[in-house]
């Protein structure tokens, strides 16, 4: 049997709701040339008699034994066989014309790691309801990537599998954030490139809180820690640090200010006006610690101010 070109790769870290969307949207791809190994762990229900209805021998069905998401990634990637390598989410959504697109620009473009695309965000009804903005960035993408995960997601990516041997594969002492860390490293050794096109569907959940970001707080500073202190990041790379960490905390400060603990916002507002003061001027961070700091007089306006999604 002939190696596949692609592996798409679909981990299970859920029960699996939405598992046959994706398959459905990775099976109707223009580009054809790909298996699809769907990896489930024991947290995950009827996912077996989901892919049994599929009477399509480029699927595969595998059981991890652990559970965590990049166990499942980890698993797929060593079960794989194909030369480029894409994650879907099992609540995602692809474009049929995904694969296709990206596998020619990686085709064309030889010096070129990792190619990602846009996303827009749909409901559980598959309505589209907004969009993540689109920032096409070319080249090596280090220095934009650290202050700012504009991949947005782990289903947007096709990658080269001999970039492995260099990028390593997903930490799983990581639970937040790992698509950011794990681009991070690839984005040290490889250049990017950026397509305009949304060719992602980002499921957005109702009923799934979006206010648990002390846990995104703790693993964004464990991230920043662990890859600033790779013996083999270059010294370009290090001056990018103060503005780092400097947008991290300005992070962490409008997560608090959209929950309206006005005191732990100012502070890490305040951290992130330490670090890197240029910066912070050049985005919101000076407004929202002088908002922080008459927060009692201007509580109705403060209330009223629209929140934006950061994905």
């Amino acid at each position: 049997m002939s190696k596949p070109f692609v592996s798409v790769i679909i981990p299970i870290h859920d029960k699996g709701l939405f598992l046959k969307n994706s398959i459905d949207s990775a099976l109707e791809q223009t580009f054809q040339d790909f298996e699809i190994i769907i990896v489930y762990n024991p947290q995950s229900d009827n996912v077996k008699q989901i892919v049994d209805t599929y009477e399509d021998s480029r699927i595969r069905c595998l059981y991890g034994k652990k559970t965590g998401l990049n166990h499942s990634r980890n698993f797929g990637i060593e079960k794989s066989r194909g030369q480029y390598i894409a994650f879907l989410d099992s609540d995602n959504v692809w474009h049929p014309e995904k694969l296709q697109k990206q596998t020619d620009i990686l085709n064309k473009k030889p010096d070129t790691g990792l190619v990602y695309c846009g996303t827009c965000f749909i409901d559980e009804n598959n309505h589209v309801i907004g969009q993540a903005p689109v920032l096409t960035y070319r080249g090596y993408v280090f220095k934009r990537l650290i202050v700012n995960n504009f991949l947005h997601n782990g289903s947007v990516a096709l990658f080269r599998r001999e970039c492995l041997e260099k990028t390593g594969w997903f930490d799983e002492t990581i639970d937040r954030m790992t698509d950011w860390e794990f681009y991070l490293r690839f984005s040290i050794n490889y250049k990017f490139w950026g397509q305009e096109e949304q060719l992602v569907k980002y499921r957005i959940m109702e009923n799934v809180k979006s206010n648990d970001f002390e846990f995104f707080e703790s693993s964004g500073f464990k991230i920043l820690n662990k890859i600033f202190q790779r013996t083999d990041i270059e010294i370009r790379h290090l001056k990018h640090i103060n503005s780092a960490y400097a947008m991290r905390y300005r992070y962490i400060g409008k997560k608090y200010f959209e929950n309206e603990c006005f005191d732990r916002s100012k502070g890490y507002f305040h951290e992130a006006l330490k670090r890197d003061f240029l910066a912070c001027c050049r985005s919101d961070v000076l407004g929202y610690y002088l908002l922080c700091c008459f927060a009692k007089k201007n509580s109705e306006f403060i209330k009223n101010l629209k929140r934006k999604p950061e994905i």
